[in-house]
């Protein structure tokens, strides 16, 4: 199993079923679309997968499901990050047990007012808990997302206290200082970056790679980053027009939608609406029977709100993006408005409305 994860890994999206569930079929088959372009890895429930949504059986079910449908233990990451530190235990555990390895950890959020120190006696706690010498640990810096941002000082303390334990860091912050400030602090860390257009100079400054989002939808110019290509300039016009929608995480399924002619990246919220008994007309909610808990209520409401720009996207508009990375230029300006237009959705899924300068902004990751 590689020690650490570098080179090629991407930060999925989280297909849902009708009823809000995880679609685990859906998922294995979009991995094995990406291995197929070059990727060596994904990486579930981080910012991109909407992972703060789903609690830790649904996170581990998915993982068996996919391992059952032959994706390797080696090439899946997990978002391990929690409020509560006993959950982050409990996952790690847990996924360790099935034969991964690579867990990302948020530090504590919610509580901003958080001090390094607390930072650091909450990741060392997850690690002591875990207790085990098999996990390798990746901290996950996305302060604009989570509030809360992994200090220099405390990843090099806790490479230094756990070894290779800690095995990585990955810095979807978009600032490249912050990433140099990283590998100055922390060299043996193996340090990715989630903003594309960082990709080129970060392997060249002694980064490990990426985990980022783009890669879902335009894996061959992520691959170009990597290799050093000159399609730099093609991939930040593809970054610029996804951030620039409502939703990071909406924009990437719809996309997926129209690529794979597999409208079911789109949320088909009317069976889960139906079923907790929420109903939407022109003007209201109207409650029919209590949700049976908060979670579901909030998801439902979301999806409501945008069953019917699902229904009515043109999904002929997600394709512009694809063929970005075929162009022998910058992507024009007119892809760039028609993309930004109302055909892209809010939000597709669960309660994501993430918008980020880093077009990565994966959630743990």
């Amino acid at each position: 199993m590689t020690d650490a994860i570098s080179g090629f890994w991407v930060a999925t999206p989280t297909p849902l079923t009708a009823e809000g569930t995880v679609d685990p079929a859906r998922l294995a088959d979009h991995a094995r679309r990406l291995f197929k372009k070059g990727v060596n890895g994904v990486v579930l429930f981080g910012t991109t997968g909407e992972g703060t949504s789903f609690n830790v059986a649904e996170r581990v079910a998915t993982v068996e499901a996919l391992l059952k449908a032959g994706v390797a233990a080696d090439r899946i990451g997990i978002g391990g990050g929690f409020p509560a530190i006993t959950d982050s235990i409990a996952l790690t555990r847990s996924v360790l047990s099935l034969g991964l390895r690579h867990v990302l950890l948020l530090p504590p959020y919610f509580d901003r007012s958080i001090t390094p120190d607390g930072i650091e006696d909450a990741l060392a706690a997850i690690f002591d808990g875990a207790a085990d010498d098999r996990l390798r640990a990746y901290l996950y810096h996305i302060p604009q997302v989570s509030g809360v941002a992994v200090p220099t000082q405390v990843a090099a303390s806790l490479r230094k206290r756990y070894g290779k334990l800690v095995a990585g860091l990955k810095d979807s912050s978009g600032d490249f200082k912050q990433f140099q400030a990283f590998r100055a602090a922390a060299p043996e860390l193996a340090i990715t970056v989630g903003n594309e257009a960082d990709i080129t100079r970060a392997i060249a400054a002694g980064g490990a790679g990426t985990i980022c989002g783009m890669a879902n939808v335009v894996p061959e110019l992520v691959k170009g980053m990597i290799d050093g290509k000159d399609v730099e300039q093609r991939m930040q016009a593809a970054i610029d027009v996804v951030v620039k929608t409502p939703s990071l995480v909406a924009t990437l399924k719809a996309i997926l939608a129209a690529q794979t002619g597999d409208a079911g990246w789109l949320a088909r919220t009317s069976a889960a609406v139906r079923a907790v008994g929420w109903h939407r007309t022109e003007g209201e909610d109207r409650r029919a029977d209590e949700p049976r808990n908060r979670l579901t209520r909030e998801r439902t409401l979301f999806a409501a709100r945008n069953d019917r720009r699902a229904r009515s996207a043109s999904l002929r508009q997600k394709l512009l993006i694809s063929s970005a990375h075929r162009s022998a230029g910058p992507m024009p300006a007119t892809l760039r408005s028609t993309w930004s237009s109302d055909a892209m959705l809010r939000r597709p899924s669960r309660a994501s409305s993430i918008n980020s300068s880093s077009a990565c902004a994966e959630q743990t990751a």
